[in-house]
């Protein structure tokens, strides 16, 4: 939402099945834009419902303003907390979750969930492996829903039987 807040942050994956690099790829862009926002009951109601569908899995991200901007001054990196900030406030005083957009077909939704650093994370996500710690700073928590790849199992090669000699009337 530029219109309310823009900063570079970083995130690394805390719940869910790792991902390798090349999932990744196919997963997140390297730019999030925000779409809208949405009430936190119907992402909490979802995503309880999710945790059961054999074509769907969730994977948790932390997204925390970057502070490590190259050659940044410290007024940049002050500028990036403060709209994270703005940003988290704002979702938090409307009682909403962000709803980012994708353009990733193995991306069916994609959530923000702003969550300070004294928070807990919402009870419908433990059903996810979380990787949780103290947190330092008040943060994002990205919530992904992915479409399941079936897994591809090779079909029998036929064999031919060369121990018998061919019929022959």
């Amino acid at each position: 939402m530029p219109q309310v807040a823009e900063f570079e942050a970083v995130a690394r994956q805390v719940g869910g099945r790792p991902l390798s690099d090349a999932e990744w790829a196919d997963v997140l862009s390297p730019t999030m834009w925000i779409e809208g926002r949405i009430p936190q009951d119907r992402v909490t109601t979802y995503v309880s419902q999710t945790q059961y569908s054999s074509s769907r899995e969730i994977i948790l991200l932390e997204i925390e303003p970057s502070t490590l901007l190259p050659d940044a001054a410290k007024e940049a990196k002050d500028s990036n907390l403060r709209q994270s900030d703005t940003l988290l406030k704002y979702f938090n005083s409307r009682q909403r979750y962000g709803v980012v957009g994708h353009n990733k077909t193995k991306v069916k939704d994609f959530y923000l969930i702003p969550l300070y650093k004294t928070n807990d994370i919402p009870d419908c996500l433990y059903v996810v492996r979380i990787e949780e710690s103290k947190r330092d700073c008040d943060l994002f928590l990205g919530v992904l829903v992915l479409t399941k790849q079936l897994e591809q199992r090779p079909l029998p090669i036929p064999v031919a039987y060369q121990n018998h000699p061919p019929y022959e009337p």
